[in-house]
């Protein structure tokens, strides 16, 4: 199933702001923290930050993507969460 994560990106130095968009093939039982972890690789923001939305809903990471009844060629959104992460301790 083809999912597209949409993800706005601002300038810090102005008000201007622009999408991403990224296509994703997946299969229906994929856990939405397997899905955060690939956005991980192509967006470089910790699963920890991420908050996936999806018809007005927030993604759960225990949850699989044939839970919240997709629909191909839908967007989900991807937002930022501005928290302290230990999902890669140091």
């Amino acid at each position: 199933m083809l999912i597209i994560f949409k993800r706005s990106i601002t300038q810090s130095s102005d008000k201007n702001y622009s999408e991403e968009l990224i296509s994703l093939d997946l299969e229906h039982n994929t856990k939405i923290l397997k899905v955060k972890q690939l956005l991980e690789e192509i967006t470089q923001i910790d699963t920890c930050h991420q908050m996936l939305f999806y018809r007005g809903r927030i993604l759960e990471d225990k949850e699989q993507l044939n839970f919240y009844n997709f629909e191909e060629g839908h967007h989900v959104a991807i937002l930022r969460r501005s928290i302290i992460c230990t999902c890669h301790p140091k």
